[in-house]
């Protein structure tokens, strides 16, 4: 997917990276990619936060508030969050449904914005960002002229994927992106590798399946999963 990003687009992962280290973190999350596309004010996303009437002082502002502050070492590999994967994908959703073959700054808008639980979407959401309006404003400036839009690769040269994800373990994409999930949960918890209760958590994480709609259809939400899971800790260990 990597190499269907503008160039635009891939400054903005590189300076989520940078974002992420900056505030003592090892990981990228979606606030971290929503600092990144703030740092491209001429970019298509920038264009479209100014005709959405949002603040990009204010939103970066919200953003240190409420972001974690970590002591991680500058330098480390970064991975994607769950939900900054999941952000991406739904930025290559928006960027099909839009038929551009490419990836720009303003499907990673679109992506966070969509996304609706991280850090980034309720700030945005909060700032007053409205995803229904941003898609029709990408709409009129991609329909109004070529200077509109991001220049595209083409074709894009042999690119060195950012130390982002982790290495695929099977052939399908979304088991893999299933397994790293589980394993991000479990680190997260503080296990070297995931047991059966991280990847149960991993599946709230899931963009569609029905899994994810068992789940809903029983009433479970993540919430609700790991306060049992930590629950039956302690009481293992009582």
């Amino acid at each position: 997917m990597w190499q269907r990003f503008t160039e635009r687009a891939r400054k903005v992962v590189f300076f989520a990276q940078e974002e992420a280290g900056k505030l003592g973190e090892n990981y990228v999350s979606t606030e971290h990619l929503l600092l990144g596309l703030l740092r491209e004010p001429d970019s298509v996303a920038g264009k479209i936060i100014v005709r959405l009437g949002l603040d990009p002082q204010a939103i970066i502002e919200d953003v240190h508030r409420n972001a974690a502050h970590g002591e991680g070492r500058l330098g480390q590999d970064m991975q994607l969050t769950p939900r900054a994967k999941r952000a991406i994908d739904l930025a290559y959703d928006e960027a099909r449904q839009l038929n551009n073959n490419y990836i720009g700054t303003e499907h990673l808008l679109l992506g966070l914005i969509r996304e609706g639980e991280g850090l980034a979407s309720r700030v945005l959401a909060n700032a007053g960002a409205d995803l229904d309006a941003a898609r029709q404003a990408i709409w009129h400036l991609q329909t109004g002229g070529a200077a509109a839009t991001e220049p595209v690769p083409s074709p894009p040269p042999p690119p060195s994927p950012p130390q982002l994800v982790v290495r695929p373990v099977t052939t399908n994409s979304s088991i893999n992106r299933f397994v790293s999930n589980a394993l991000f949960e479990a680190r997260e918890l503080g296990y070297e590798q995931p047991a059966s209760e991280h990847y149960l958590l991993a599946l709230f994480t899931s963009e569609d399946g029905l899994a994810l709609k068992v789940l809903e259809v029983l009433g479970l939400t993540r919430d609700k999963v790991l306060a049992a899971i930590e629950s039956l800790e302690k009481e293992a260990h009582s």
